[in-house]
């Protein structure tokens, strides 16, 4: 029953997104994030929101809602199956999100984890050209005051060290 109410239960969560107070855009972020988990191919509704999705991630002034957000386009990615173009696409959005020397713990730990997933869905060979890059990112937060981001950027830095030992 889920498959033939996809496309209305995410654009009224695309709304709230839009529209809601933190709150409600949180929650919506949610809801996009477990609906494309639940459906047996969401790439549809995965391309139907995902603009508005990298936009408030981009904008919205809420940290908690960006975090949120940042899960939900990483999940839709993930699950859709995007390619590596788009992939990487989304990797940079993240990035931008947790290199931010001012994102609090809201966003960067949320945003660290979503990286970490698309970064499990790349071919080893993909990954180990930009093992140098990706590891200064992630050394970078390291030293970050919060824990949940040190360990985030912790486990990153071992899945790309792996894919890279995968790939050698």
């Amino acid at each position: 029953e889920i498959e033939s109410k996809a496309a209305t239960l995410a654009e009224y969560a695309a709304n709230s997104v839009k529209k809601g107070a933190a709150k409600e855009a949180a929650l919506g972020a949610d809801l996009l994030a477990v609906l494309f988990v639940s459906l047996d191919d969401c790439e549809e509704v995965f391309h139907d929101v995902v603009e508005t999705l990298k936009l408030y991630l981009k904008n919205h002034r809420s940290s908690i809602v960006r975090g949120k957000l940042a899960e939900a386009l990483a999940m839709g990615s993930f699950m859709s199956g995007e390619d590596e173009a788009d992939t990487c696409q989304v990797l940079a959005l993240l990035q931008a999100e947790f290199s931010d020397s001012k994102a609090s713990k809201d966003a960067a730990a949320p945003a660290l984890r979503s990286w970490g997933l698309l970064l499990s869905s790349l071919p080893d060979a993909f990954v180990a050209p930009r093992v140098k890059p990706w590891s200064n990112v992630m050394s970078a937060l390291l030293n970050h005051k919060e824990l949940e981001v040190r360990t985030a950027a912790t486990e990153n830095m071992a899945a790309v060290y792996e894919a890279c030992w995968r790939h050698d």
